[in-house]
């Protein structure tokens, strides 16, 4: 006995159904995408021991510093690059050498594996002892870790300019003060170990804290990038 059919005017509520359901499913993979957007954009989860965005960025200051090879380094010299920024001094007998090589492994990284969306990128070392570093000596310290790292100084004054608004800082330690200078003219400086991120408009949008791991320091790089690079 075969099953009854239904009536043909259930049959056209069923037909209409369908065709409705269907009509509602394109319109979602098509309206949905618009306003909510697609699940690729949502921003990536970073490891925060290796990287810390800021809540918001901040301005690098227009400070006139000057380059390794005598030219002027201004905020114009961030604008269009990304740059890993840091600040350290020549005659640190360790940190620095760890902190420039973790850069120098960064570099190599970006260089072997680049960015999934090509970016300009520098690595800028900012010596904060001028009584002692020269330019050549600069030159010397930051070229033996990575041709790309520039190196850059200035006065006091200025370099202060340019470090607090960024959170960066440094004093003067070792031996005994000599009418308010350092007895001999030797001494040792305490200084910020972290490395901060500016992005192309010259503003500092993120830190690496220590210890750095290169490995890792990269891969959020290009996190970072894959979200906020133009």
């Amino acid at each position: 006995m075969n099953p009854q059919k239904p009536p043909k005017s259930g049959r056209k509520l069923i037909l209409v159904a369908a065709l409705a359901g269907a009509v509602l499913i394109g319109l979602s993979t098509v309206l949905i995408p618009k306003f909510i957007g697609p699940a690729a954009t949502q921003a990536p989860v970073y490891n925060t021991e290796a990287f810390r965005p800021m809540p918001g960025p901040i301005p690098v200051p227009n400070v006139a510093l000057t380059d390794m090879n005598g030219k002027p380094f201004t905020a114009e010299n961030f604008k269009g690059k990304w740059t890993f920024l840091y600040f350290g001094y020549t005659l640190c007998p360790d940190v620095c050498p760890v902190e420039l090589t973790a850069l120098a492994h960064v570099a190599q990284d970006l260089r072997a594996h680049p960015p999934t969306k090509p970016v300009d990128w520098q690595m800028v070392f900012i010596s904060v002892d001028p009584d002692r570093d020269t330019l050549e000596k600069i030159k010397q310290f930051v070229t033996y870790y990575d041709p790309a790292i520039i190196g850059v100084t200035g006065t006091e004054p200025m370099l202060r300019d340019i470090a607090t608004p960024l959170g960066a800082g440094w004093e003067k330690t070792g031996l005994e003060m000599d009418n308010g200078k350092m007895a001999g003219g030797t001494y040792f400086i305490n200084h910020t170990t972290t490395i901060f991120l500016v992005n192309p408009a010259g503003q500092m949008v993120a830190v690496f804290p220590t210890p750095h791991n290169p490995s890792l320091m990269a891969t959020a790089f290009k996190q970072w990038i894959s979200h906020h690079a133009q």
